[in-house]
């Protein structure tokens, strides 16, 4: 599929599922007396005040590394993300905006999205000069990688890592949601240090120039699904739909190659071992940000609990990641860490990755 028709079906299908979202929260602004349910109804998944459910989470590691099994916590009385019906770009999970933001606020953007992105549509002209820059950029993009051998599955931008030194894997998910996303990319860059960003298809498909911005600087972009859907239990024509389309989209942008997959939820099953042709990426270390929202707990999880070869879970959606992040990148570089990405880390300590296998470090 060739670049216009990727992009224009990605535009499209954001325009339906804004629609969609611009209806619900029409009805729901129709009962005054529930006024407190908009954050949650308005964009599927918000979690709501009184409780959360991590995007991401499944069951802390064992002490020994190895990853507990499990379906995913719930805290607090608000329906979780998972109670959303269906797949798709059309049917998301929650939302790039997750965070303080007002409902108000969150209207509005839909809103202009959606005339934007109905404008992007209909207009030739416009499509054609997007393309025309969209082009420019990936040319711009492939000088970063393109004198450094790239691996079967990751990226690699030839920065030098000392592999008898200790080094950290830091990754986020959810993104990219730019008032996050490019503010650590430019922290982490002036401490010279790198991450992994798992994109989501329904941010990707927006945000193009953030993750232009982040691949450009040497940071590793991976494949999180088109929708956040659970893969487990999906037939093989499902996880393909799940995850080539977004892969697809990515490559449109600049030559990334094969991403690594961090499944949603961290779960994987038998079937996806099979019929994935990519390697899996899970996490040792869980920040659970989404949980506490709070810099200071954040901190908590991380700092202390950290080795060599760990790969450490955040989400670029909370401002309180960010905020939490600008304290741990110090003080890991004080004990000692290197801050790379998770190729740069399996690159370091001779670890092949092989499609169908699920790998949560490099210890």
């Amino acid at each position: 599929m060739d670049r216009k028709r990727i992009r224009k079906k990605a535009l499209m299908n954001w325009v339906l599922f804004s629609l969609t979202v611009s209806a619900m929260v029409a009805l729901i602004i129709g009962c005054s007396d529930r006024w407190e349910m908009i954050a949650a109804m308005e964009i599927p998944g918000v979690y709501g005040a009184t409780g959360a459910t991590n995007p991401d989470y499944i069951n802390d590691s064992n002490a020994d590394g190895t990853r507990n099994e499990g379906t995913g916590q719930t805290e607090g009385t608000e329906d979780d993300a998972s109670d959303i019906a269906g797949k798709g770009i059309t049917s998301l999970q929650h939302t790039d905006t997750i965070g303080q933001a007002d409902t108000a606020d969150l209207s509005h953007d839909f809103a202009q999205d959606t005339e934007q992105d109905t404008k992007a549509s209909d207009s030739e002209d416009k499509t054609n000069t997007n393309t025309e820059q969209s082009n420019d950029s990936t040319e711009d993009t492939q000088t970063v990688w393109d004198a450094v051998p790239q691996p079967a599955f990751g990226m690699l931008s030839g920065r030098e890592i000392d592999p008898d030194r200790p080094m950290i894997a830091l990754s986020f998910d959810d993104g990219p949601y730019p008032p996050v996303t490019e503010e650590l990319i430019s922290f982490l860059t002036e401490y010279e240090a790198r991450a992994t960003f798992f994109v989501v298809g329904y941010n990707a498909v927006k945000y193009e120039s953030t993750i232009l911005e982040a691949y450009q600087n040497g940071f590793e972009i991976g494949n999180h699904t088109q929708s956040h859907a659970s893969l487990k239990g999906l037939s093989k024509a499902g996880l393909h739909d799940e995850v080539d389309a977004i892969n697809e989209l990515l490559n449109s942008y600049g030559v990334m190659g094969n991403l690594y997959l961090r499944p949603p939820y961290g779960e994987h099953d038998a079937s996806m071992d099979t019929n994935l042709n990519v390697p899996m990426i899970t996490w040792s270390v869980d920040s659970q940000d989404w949980l506490s929202r709070d810099a200071d707990t954040i901190e908590e999880r991380i700092i202390g609990k950290c080795k060599d070869g760990d790969i450490v879970l955040m989400h670029d959606i909370y401002p309180s990641t960010l905020e939490a992040v600008k304290n741990i990148v110090p003080e890991l570089i004080e004990e000692g860490f290197q801050l790379v990405t998770i190729s740069e880390m399996f690159d370091a300590k001779g670890i092949e990755a092989e499609a169908g296998v699920c790998y949560n470090s490099a210890k």
